[in-house]
């Protein structure tokens, strides 16, 4: 007797999850620190520990894309494992950053002491028309936020990884190509990030 059996495309293997730190070493190489305190631990795929220090405010750290890019043009979502360290609840975000596209995507939760949760980020979102939120081959880094933390709140990241597959990513026809966002004046063909001077030194900007 032969037996045969076919897999379909929803009962197909996966690929492969890519892991997104393994470029980084040690500390000096995370990107913006904003209201943290930072310990990376590069062993067994890596692991970041953040320590509020600026209570009360939206604090951050950056996970920046590895120097040659992160492959994402066929994956559709980026995933990383929170671990609330500290003895009070604590409100994370997932931040993704492009330095071009419409818009971030991020995955937003409480995290309870002592409990872990896998924030999850759709690289593919779309608005309504239909237009993507940013361009996945444009992702410069990930970013980890507690919003408004008590003193000392605690969390650990672990598990960073890129998921999924999808057809390649292509810019939507007749969508105009943004400029990368810099810092400076706003002239013609730039897109700048612009304060108010009452909010020099902030994090509180409008891109123009």
């Amino acid at each position: 007797a032969v037996s045969l059996s076919f897999l379909g495309a929803a009962e197909a293997a996966e690929p492969a999850a890519l892991p997104l730190a393994t470029h980084l070493k040690r500390n000096d190489d995370l990107g913006d620190l904003r209201g943290v305190g930072a310990s990376w631990i590069h062993e067994q795929g890596g692991s970041l520990t953040l320590r509020a220090t600026a209570p009360g405010l939206n604090v951050w750290a950056t996970i920046p894309a590895a120097p040659d890019g992160w492959d994402l043009a066929t994956r559709t979502a980026i995933e990383a494992t929170i671990t609330n360290e500290g003895p009070e609840p604590t409100e994370v975000g997932l931040w993704i950053v492009a330095d071009r596209g419409w818009e971030s995507i991020a995955d937003y939760g409480r995290v309870e002491p002592g409990a872990s949760r896998t924030f999850i980020c759709l690289l593919r979102q779309t608005f309504p028309d239909g237009t993507p939120k940013l361009d996945p081959q444009r992702v410069t880094g990930v970013r980890v936020m507690l919003r408004k933390p008590v003193a000392n709140a605690t969390v650990t990241v672990s598990h960073l990884i890129a998921t999924g597959t999808a057809e390649p990513w292509q810019r939507p026809p007749g969508r105009l190509e943004l400029p990368p966002i810099e810092a400076g004046p706003p002239t013609a063909g730039r897109r700048v990030r612009y304060q108010l001077p009452e909010d020099t030194g902030t994090g509180i900007y409008c891109l123009v």
